[in-house]
């Protein structure tokens, strides 16, 4: 089943030219238009040769109301019109080179798509870089991305030990604080005691 937009593509008509068309065919086309969703006319194979056929006559130079009466008498003789073997061919050509476009188009796509994630796992790679260069020590991630149990640990014992890297500190601030004979009695009762 074809609908007028098929049939203009597959017939090289617009779809007002078409629908002409099927107008003034419609009394041999009983049976094969049917209505199909939206109130669309969808067209059988017999009914596209007959359309086929009326467009065959108008190209050889009959006018629309006479290809019509023509194509009525064959078919009142018994004559069987089938779909153009031509046609058939011009349709599998136009098909087929439609499916080389599309899967034409479709490498060029995967090929873009290809890149795209290739430099995005190259700035991922990169990132991870730049966060394990910023950690103190060496921190492996899991497959998910958090950091193992160890290394949780081994970040707490660094933090432990930069907690007393700078209570030390504060105690020595303190010390210099001092006035002079405070932290000279004081070191003095450090070296007597």
């Amino acid at each position: 089943m074809r609908d007028v937009k098929d049939l203009s593509a597959m017939l090289g008509l617009s779809e007002r030219q078409i629908h002409i068309r099927l107008t003034k065919l419609a009394p041999l086309l009983s049976g094969h238009i049917h209505t199909g969703k939206n109130n669309r006319k969808l067209i059988d194979d017999q009914g596209f040769a007959i359309l086929q056929r009326v467009i065959e006559l108008e190209k050889e130079g009959i006018a629309v109301d006479l290809a019509v009466e023509q194509v009525k008498e064959e078919l009142n003789n018994g004559d069987q019109i089938s779909i153009s073997t031509d046609v058939n061919r011009g349709i599998t050509a136009e098909l087929l080179e439609e499916l080389r476009r599309t899967i034409s188009r479709l490498e060029e796509d995967k090929r873009f798509l290809q890149t795209q994630l290739e430099a995005k796992e190259r700035e991922i790679e990169r990132l991870h870089e730049i966060i394990a260069n910023r950690l103190p020590g060496r921190v492996e991630c899991s497959s998910e991305g958090a950091p193992f149990q160890t290394d949780i640990e081994y970040m707490k014992q660094i933090i432990n030990a930069q907690r007393e890297e700078i209570e030390r500190l504060r105690q020595e601030l303190e010390e210099v604080k001092r006035p002079w004979w405070q932290r000279l009695f004081r070191s003095g009762q450090s070296q007597h005691g």
